[in-house]
């Protein structure tokens, strides 16, 4: 078994061959992956070569095993083939409140899956695939509801608005994330089952009135917008009165 727990940022992204367990747990980012690693040769535990001559999976490669995200982002990792985010090969992947921003593949660019795989996925954003590719492909998600891609409908996902993500960036915590932006589909989306989990990727607390309309709700993603500022007091101006000589 192989367990990633907690404040992670993996440049490089990662594969697991052999039907290992893999369960990351909050505050984990993915990024930068290719689907080789730094001789520039397929990653595999077995310290070989993937005989399949291309690359997929550019940020997770997970074959055969159970690989659980939650609070997670994996974002600008490239596969030359099929799944620039995640390649599920024959394995069961579970996302929960994840966002997958920004990959790059010509099929399933933030995530694929072969048909006999398990793809469960609930409050999780896919969106602005690359390589041309649209968000998903291969075999088709289990959704566990408040799911959002954009553009497309590939994922089968509840909501199809642009999440208005900023870029990879320190937003707080101990790992990059992407920020949905005022006007974000992602912000109070959640209306029903969350909490949990109790925080975001960063550690704050959910749910927050990120729309700021008086009534909190969880976010899709693994970011939790903070309320907007109050406007400004106005300073009620009072009038001289003037005396009468």
């Amino acid at each position: 078994m192989i367990v990633l727990v907690a404040t992670l940022e993996l440049k490089g992204g990662f594969s697991f061959f052999y039907r290992p367990t893999i369960t990351t747990t909050t505050t984990t980012t993915i990024e930068e992956g290719t689907g080789r690693d730094d001789r520039g040769e397929r990653r595999d535990e077995s310290k070989g070569i993937d005989p399949q001559a291309d690359d997929p999976g550019g940020g997770i490669f997970n074959h055969f095993g159970t690989l659980t995200l939650t609070n997670s982002t994996v974002s600008g990792n490239t596969a030359s083939v099929e799944g620039g985010g995640i390649y599920n090969y024959s394995g069961v992947a579970t996302l929960t409140h994840a966002t997958l921003n920004s990959n790059s593949a010509p099929t399933g660019a933030n995530r694929f899956a072969l048909p006999d795989s398990v793809s469960n996925m609930r409050v999780t954003i896919l969106a602005n695939p690359l390589g041309g590719g649209t968000n998903c492909g291969g075999g088709t998600i289990t959704s566990q509801g408040f799911n959002l891609e954009f553009p497309g409908t590939s994922c089968g996902s509840e909501v199809q608005s642009d999440p208005l993500l900023t870029t990879s960036a320190n937003n707080g915590g101990l790992t990059p994330t992407h920020v949905s932006q005022p006007g974000s589909a992602a912000i109070d989306a959640v209306g029903t089952g969350c909490p949990p989990p109790a925080t975001d990727q960063r550690g704050v607390g959910r749910p927050l009135d990120g729309d700021g309309n008086g009534t909190a709700f969880c976010d899709i993603g693994a970011f939790e917008k903070t309320p907007p500022p109050p406007p400004p007091k106005k300073h009620k101006k009072h009038k001289k009165k003037h005396r009468r000589h």
